[in-house]
């Protein structure tokens, strides 16, 4: 059985720093640098002013809900 993965949208700028943490990771063999390198892989990337409303992005705030309802 194959698990639906959610997309990644990553902005352009953001990617760039992001990919040299995941390189780094991997010089130093954190454990997690393999999962980090897989998932900044299968990143959609575009530019900063075509990441979609709703989409975290670096140095930015986001309130978020653990019970799954969506902010009234």
């Amino acid at each position: 059985m194959s698990e639906h993965l959610p997309q990644i949208i990553i902005a352009r700028q953001d990617y760039v720093r992001l990919e040299r943490l995941a390189v780094n990771a991997v010089r130093k063999r954190h454990p997690a640098s393999g999962f980090l390198m897989s998932e900044i892989r299968r990143a959609v990337v575009c530019d900063a002013y075509k990441v979609p409303r709703g989409v975290a992005r670096l140095n930015e705030w986001v309130t978020y809900r653990i019970d799954g309802n969506k902010q009234t």
